[in-house]
This record gives structure tokens, C-alpha cells and sequence, in this order.
């Protein structure tokens, strides 16, 4: 993560503050937020927080198989102990559908947010 925000900085600064420096106009600073750094950013976020909402997802059933009495993973374990396939089946069915629904719900706000970029217009969100 640190190493794309310092690629961004990096080409932020090489490519497009010297511009504003030509201008000399401070004040274009938080213009040049909002339209320089954000938008050149943010593929880069979204693509961190999809990452980041599957391996949630992952630790959270991980850490419900360890220890919980409660929530999907100790459906998962309670239906392994009985024998009771049916409880897998739900288990699992019900975790594939919540973790599509939510990089499903992701991907939606990626081509709101980042509609001027080509490829995420593509089915399944960017490359």
C-alpha cells in the first residue's frame, strides 16, 4: 500500500505540480486535491478495500471456526461435529452469497466513482 501512495505521489508530483508551479497560484492547492491527487488515487483505494473485504471476510469465518459459539464458522463446525450436512451446505451458501453481495456492492460504487476510467466498465470491475 505504501509503495502505490509513493507511486502516486511520485507521478503526481513529476507530471502535474509543475504546472501549478508555472501558474504560481497557491490557492489552487485544494483544487489540485481534489482533482489531481483523488482522482488519481483512488483506483488504487478501491482496489485495497475489495482486497481487504475478502481476506475480512476469510478471517472472520477463520476466527469463528477457533472460538465462537455463534456466527457462520460455528455453523461450520457445529454441522461438521453433528453430521449435519445440511448445516454445511447453509453455512457455506450463506457466506459465498453475503461475500458476493459485498464486492458486488463495491464494485458499484467503483464504476459510479471511477466512471471515467475504461476499464471499469468491464464485468467484473477493474483489471
Amino acid at each position: 500500500r505504501a509503495a502505490l501512495i509513493e507511486q502516486v505521489r511520485r507521478f503526481v508530483t513529476e507530471t502535474c505540480v509543475p504546472l501549478e508551479a508555472e501558474v504560481g497560484d497557491t490557492d489552487a492547492v485544494p483544487q489540485l486535491l481534489r482533482t489531481i491527487y483523488l482522482p488519481a488515487s483512488l483506483p488504487g483505494l478501491i482496489t485495497g478495500l475489495r482486497s481487504s473485504l475478502g481476506l475480512g471476510w476469510m478471517f472472520m469465518v477463520a476466527a469463528e471456526l477457533i472460538a465462537a459459539t455463534s456466527g457462520l464458522g460455528y455453523l461450520l463446525t457445529d454441522g461438521r461435529e453433528t453430521g449435519r450436512a445440511d448445516l454445511v451446505f447453509v453455512a457455506i451458501i450463506t457466506l459465498a452469497l453475503l461475500g458476493k453481495l459485498s464486492d458486488s456492492l463495491l464494485v458499484a460504487i467503483e464504476r459510479r466513482v471511477l466512471g471515467w476510467r475504461d476499464v471499469a466498465n468491464l464485468q467484473g470491475g477493474p483489471l
